[in-house]
């Protein structure tokens, strides 16, 4: 199979048998990371009716930041992973929380645009290709969309070359 095929299939099947103990594997993510997420989340404007599709939300961290620092300003808030078992982890820990909706398949998420705030958490490193995500993404963009990306780039994502080839070229 192609490569970029196979790394979404092992990223698939890693993240299936490390989503019930990811986040107790994670504390750094908890410690160091929510002041930073509350500076982030702080620049976007107020007034503004907020669709929010958080790419990569693993068990749901930066959407719980979100939901905390945001909280009625967001109208929308979808959860994507392509990994059934984080999904599920994101799910439970976000179960009471409106207007969040949950999606594991990437063709979907064009469904619940358009969006105006994207996040994403640590995610940039798992993508076989950061450009042709970042362009099937685009459609579901407002063009003013914000992107709010925490904890990258990380070593995992530095040592991947395209990665941070993308990022140097941003």
């Amino acid at each position: 199979i192609p490569i970029g095929q196979l790394i979404e299939e092992a990223n698939k099947i890693y993240h299936s048998f490390d989503a019930g103990k990811y986040s107790g594997e994670h504390p750094e993510i908890y410690d160091a990371l929510p002041p930073i997420w509350n500076e982030m989340l702080s620049v976007i404007p107020l007034g503004v009716d907020l669709r929010i599709l958080d790419f990569g939300c693993g068990t749901g961290f930066e959407a719980h930041q979100a939901i905390s620092f945001l909280g009625s300003r967001i109208k929308r808030l979808l959860c994507y992973d392509s990994c059934p078992e984080m999904l599920s982890e994101c799910a439970a820990r976000l179960h009471e929380v409106e207007p969040v909706v949950f999606c594991h398949s990437f063709d979907d998420i064009h469904d619940f645009g358009p969006f105006n705030i994207l996040i994403t958490n640590s995610v940039l490193h798992h993508l076989p290709s950061v450009e042709e995500v970042v362009a099937r993404l685009l459609p579901t963009l407002d063009s003013n969309t914000m992107w709010l990306a925490g904890h990258e780039p990380s070593s995992r994502f530095l040592k991947n070359q395209e990665c941070k080839r993308f990022c140097d070229e941003y």
